[in-house]
């Protein structure tokens, strides 16, 4: 191989590299933007939305004794928009009736997309009513099941919720509201994850958000709760600018816990792209690049005023030079993507 094809394919791997590393880099994985679950007799239906960059594949869901991987349909299950692709679908998993024999039964639920990327795992917990624990116990646990299983079970450690929430039984304390997660998808896009608790019952969860002047723009308001509520909230659309979101709770007996406050800030700022040009030599010869078809300009342009996405950078044909291949660049919002374009002389 001469020293010319050498060069070539050189810059070709390179720039592949570039590619693939920056291709890698810019994905982000799917978002659980909402969910609930119901506990039927003898398996849990759970409903779940989603935002993802490329379509969401799979769905895995555990609870009990049963793990399964439900997939999904990328065309029918998922609909392209501006930020990639959103869905809603609902999964039916079968539940072992030995899991009954505690009084909560917890799942957790994970998405995948078809770039193999997974969304954050979320949790819960449903409560077996006493109804479906005497259905799945009559004609099953005679006096030896309940001599050494409900004792034994008696004696397990209780859980930090368990925990929590028979503190508050003892007081009339208000309802507890843990730390918000602020979720993203899309640049305008977010929702807000927390964990509530009360001994008495949620009566009503509030969340608010307000702008850097202290003006409430967006709100939701949950009711019909149990003791404890894990969970999102809706999909909120804001412009650029600095929030803060406001959780708080109130119990069935009129208690208000303390405001829960988290702040963030929403970036819509579009980006930039410069590509310059080696050697000097090529230049002088009338090189040149563009972006997405648009005219051709010189080595060190600047591309203005883009928005977030991937645009294809091609490099101008001159006499006696190679120019190198066009290849994509991904610009992002508030950011200068600043890369070399390599001549190859003949």
């Amino acid at each position: 191989m001469n020293k010319r094809y050498l060069s070539i394919f050189v810059l070709f791997a390179l720039l592949s590299f570039l590619y693939f590393s920056e291709t890698t880099e810019a994905a982000n994985p799917p978002d659980i933007i909402s969910y609930d679950a119901t506990l039927l007799q003898d398996a849990i239906e759970i409903n779940v939305k989603w935002q993802s960059e490329y379509p969401v594949i799979q769905a895995q869901i555990k609870a009990g004794n049963t793990n399964r991987e439900i997939g999904l349909d990328p065309y029918d299950d998922n609909v392209k928009d501006p930020y990639g692709y959103h869905g809603e679908a609902s999964l039916m998993l079968p539940v072992d009736s030995s899991g009954y024999y505690e009084d909560y039964i917890y799942y957790v639920i994970q998405l995948e997309d078809d770039a193999g990327l997974r969304s954050r795992r979320i949790s819960g917990r449903l409560k077996v009513s006493s109804e479906v624990m005497r259905e799945l116990e009559i004609g099953r646990r005679d006096d030896l099941t309940r001599e050494f299983i409900e004792k034994d079970h008696k004696r397990e450690k209780e859980g930090i919720i368990d925990k929590v929430i028979e503190v508050m039984e003892r007081h009339d304390t208000p309802p507890v509201v843990n730390e918000i997660i602020i979720n993203r998808s899309g640049k305008k896009n977010v929702s807000f994850t927390s964990q509530i608790m009360d001994d008495k019952g949620l009566g009503k969860i509030s969340f608010k958000v307000f702008n850097a002047e202290g003006d409430l723009v967006k709100e939701q308001a949950i009711t019909d709760l149990g003791n404890v509520w894990k969970g999102t909230t809706h999909t909120f659309a804001l412009d650029s600018g600095t929030y803060r979101v406001v959780a708080q709770a109130i119990d069935s007996a009129g208690n208000t816990s303390p405001e829960k406050i988290q702040e963030f800030i929403i970036s819509t700022d579009e980006g930039s792209l410069v590509v310059s040009i080696r050697p000097e030599e090529a230049i002088a010869a009338g090189a040149g690049w563009r972006a997405n078809a648009e005219d051709w300009l010189g080595s060190g342009s600047k591309m203005t005023g883009l928005k977030a996405g991937k645009y294809t950078v091609e490099f101008k044909a001159v006499t006696g030079w190679s120019k190198p291949d066009n290849f994509d660049v991904t610009i992002r919002s508030g950011e200068t993507a600043d890369i070399t374009g390599t001549y190859i002389g003949q």
